[in-house]
């Protein structure tokens, strides 16, 4: 029994002394991790393989500007880059081979890539099973234009942009690209998750015909001024305009089917509004220029922290057509979990509706009209 335990240990340091094994000669060799996945070197690759036997790449190890990915390592067929494969490198200019199907999220996670060609069969572009910010795409400051072989089926790309073969969703407009407007193709209807997250040069995006705007599709977009909805609009997703902190103008043409979720304008530097039916939480928290909004009579209910830090918005008139309204919807500012009144915050409307039982239950001063 002793010895069985002894030669157990043994093995167990033999694998953490031992980081690599030339097992295919000069250049290719395998790491054991502790995760028990072989990493195999390859020239200026690290990669893994599949329980088919196909090619992972993990890490590119080279120093070149411009690189092709190879279509085979170690005599294996390549078929996808995995996370964080690019990052840290000098490649300015990416070809993504002919033999890859899938580009795993955070791939070329701040990488500096400036110029990304996808080949003819990929056909997978992230992994999102945990996190909806997984997408290969995500975080390329550098990235200034996007190229599809013309014979791949699934997506292509105009003019730098990438969209799904039929056009008719926008999948990355690159951080990076020239020109401070852009107007989207009046055939895309979808606006995909993180489609222009923290774009650096945008003031402008023409939404034309968009039926839906995918959560954090436009978040942090650093020059982008002025936001219009347009009626086609069905739905916005979570924080998709969160964080745009350059935006000054917010015009929502509303329709009856429109749908917005938690803090899809969250953090702008709007001063006036016009108030939309909502579904999510805190959509217009901390837009701390707010000074005035207006509560049409369609509006049934304020959600709660809709307007939570909206420290410069003193009084607002609730009209009686608004039934419901949920805690510290509106005149509270501080952290979420410890609130605070807005000092001096009003709240006017009719005598026993909604807004009255509201402001009575927040110790909110209420004026009656």
């Amino acid at each position: 029994m002793k010895n069985l335990r002894f030669f157990t240990l043994c093995a167990i340091l033999i694998v953490m002394i031992i980081p690599s094994v030339n097992v295919f000669g000069t250049n290719n060799t395998f790491s054991i991790q502790a995760t028990n996945t072989r990493i195999y070197k390859n020239g200026n690759y690290e990669y893994k393989l599949t329980k088919t036997g196909k090619a992972v790449i993990t890490k590119y190890l080279g120093s070149d500007t411009t690189v092709k990915t190879p279509s085979k390592l170690g005599g294996h067929i390549v078929r996808k880059i995995t996370q964080l494969a690019f990052t840290g490198t000098r490649v300015k200019k990416l070809i993504v081979g002919d033999t890859v199907t899938k580009i795993a999220f955070n791939a070329f996670d701040r990488s500096s890539i400036k110029s990304l060609t996808l080949g003819k069969s990929v056909k997978i572009l992230n992994d999102y099973t945990t996190s909806r910010l997984r997408s290969p795409l995500i975080n390329m400051y550098d990235l200034t234009e996007i190229k599809v072989k013309k014979d791949n089926k699934y997506f292509t790309g105009r003019s730098g942009v990438l969209y799904n073969k039929k056009l008719t969703k926008l999948i990355v407009y690159p951080a990076a690209k020239s020109g401070n407007e852009f107007k989207i193709p009046k055939s895309v209807k979808v606006i995909a998750r993180t489609a222009f997250y923290f774009n650096q040069k945008l003031k402008k995006v023409k939404l034309n015909k968009v039926q839906e705007i995918r959560t954090y599709a436009f978040y942090g977009c650093k020059k982008l001024s002025k936001i219009a909805i347009p009626k086609s609009v069905t739905k916005i997703e979570e924080s998709a305009f969160a964080a745009c902190k350059k935006v000054t103008k917010l015009k929502i043409n509303a329709n009856s089917k429109l749908k917005i979720y938690y803090g899809a304008f969250r953090a702008l530097k709007i001063k006036t509004l016009k108030v939309p039916n909502v579904v999510g939480d805190s959509v217009f928290a901390d837009c701390k220029k707010l000074q005035k909004i207006t509560i049409p009579s369609n509006v049934k209910s304020l959600c709660r922290n809709e307007f939570f830090n909206c420290k410069k918005l003193k009084t607002v008139t609730i009209p009686s057509s608004v039934k419901k309204i949920e805690n510290f919807s509106i005149g509270f500012r501080g952290k979420v979990g410890n609130p605070k009144k807005i000092l001096g915050f009003t709240i006017s409307g009719k005598k026993g509706s909604p807004a009255e039982a509201y402001a009575k239950r927040s110790g909110i001063s209420f004026a009656a009209v």
